[in-house]
C-alpha cells in the first residue's frame, strides 16, 4: 500500500491583503491559495503590481494577511505574536532580495555571520559557518572584504551565503537577478538550482523567464489572484522515495583545487 503523502510544506489558503492608500482601499491579494511541495522549486511570475512580492512577504513573516491562513511546516505564521514571528524569520526561512541588502560597514563574512548572532551562536562557530557558506559560493577568496569592494554578482553570492546562515529549509527569492548582467544572473541561478538540488525549498518571485529552466513549476500572478500553473522544465520526485537509505549522508570531503565552490551540504551547520 502506497504512503500517503505528506503535506506540503508552504500551504496558503484564502489569502486576502488590503492596505490603505490614501482614503482607498487597495487589495494587494483577492484570495490566493497555494500549496508548495517541500523541496519543490516554484517560481511565481506576473506583471508589477501582480501581488507576488507580497505573497512571499506573507510566507516569509514580513507581513501579515488581512484574512486566510499561511501553514509553514504545520505552523499557522498568521496566528505568531512578534516574538515567534521573528524566531521563525531567523529559523525557518531565508531571504535573497533585489538589492542584496548587505551592511555596508561588514565584511563579506560578517555579514554572512550577523543572523547567526541573533541565534546564539558562538564567534568561533559563526565565523566557521561563514567561511564555509562563503567558499561554498566561490567566494572563498572574497571574505575580508566589504560590498563596494564586490562586484554586483559577488554581493549576491553573498547574500545567499548568508540566508543559509542558520539552515532554514525554505529559501524566499525577491528577483534574485534583477540587478545583475545575463551572465551574472545565469550564475546566481546555477547556485540557486544546486541548494534546490541539494534539499532546499525555492520560492522566488521574478520577472526573468530565464528561470522557467530551473523550476519545477511556474505559478502565474495578476492583480492579485493566481491565474494559471505550469509545469516547469525539471520534473519534481518525492524525495523520499528517490533517497537512497543505504547513502552517506556525512560532508564530503573537499576535493580539487582549495577555492572550488562546495555544495551547500559541505558547509558545516
Amino acid at each position: 500500500m502506497r504512503a500517503p503523502s505528506p503535506p506540503p510544506i508552504i500551504r496558503a489558503r484564502g489569502v486576502v491583503k488590503e492596505f490603505a492608500l490614501g482614503e482607498q482601499t487597495v487589495r494587494a491579494m483577492a484570495g490566493v491559495d497555494l500549496d508548495v511541495r517541500a523541496g519543490e522549486f516554484v517560481v511565481v511570475m506576473g506583471p508589477s503590481g501582480s501581488g507576488k512580492s507580497t505573497l512571499l512577504n506573507m510566507v516569509g513573516g514580513l507581513d501579515r494577511p488581512t484574512e486566510g491562513e499561511i501553514v509553514v511546516e504545520g505552523l499557522d505564521i498568521a496566528t505568531l505574536d512578534e516574538n515567534a514571528l521573528a524566531t521563525y524569520r531567523r529559523t525557518t526561512v531565508g531571504f535573497v532580495f533585489q538589492s542584496f541588502n548587505l551592511v555596508p560597514t561588514m565584511t563579506a563574512r560578517q555579514n554572512v555571520e550577523f543572523p547567526m548572532m541573533f541565534a546564539g551562536r558562538p564567534p568561533g562557530a559563526r565565523r566557521a559557518r561563514a567561511e564555509a557558506l562563503l567558499h561554498a559560493v566561490g567566494l572563498g577568496h572574497r571574505v575580508d572584504h566589504r560590498p563596494v569592494e564586490l562586484s554586483g554578482g559577488e554581493q549576491q553570492r553573498v547574500a545567499i551565503a548568508r540566508a543559509l546562515a542558520n539552515d532554514p529549509h525554505i529559501l524566499l527569492g525577491d528577483e534574485p537577478t534583477g540587478n545583475l548582467d545575463t551572465r551574472t544572473g545565469q550564475e546566481i541561478l546555477r547556485i540557486l538550482s544546486d541548494l534546490n538540488t541539494a534539499g532546499h525549498t525555492l520560492v522566488v518571485v521574478t520577472h526573468d523567464s530565464r528561470l522557467a529552466e530551473y523550476a519545477h513549476r511556474i505559478v502565474h500572478m495578476q492583480d492579485g489572484r493566481m491565474q494559471s500553473e505550469v509545469v516547469g522544465a525539471r520534473p519534481w520526485v518525492d524525495r523520499r522515495a528517490a533517497s537512497d537509505p543505504l547513502a552517506d549522508d556525512g560532508p564530503v570531503a573537499p576535493q580539487g583545487r582549495p577555492d572550488r565552490p562546495l555544495s551547500p551540504t559541505e558547509a558545516p551547520a
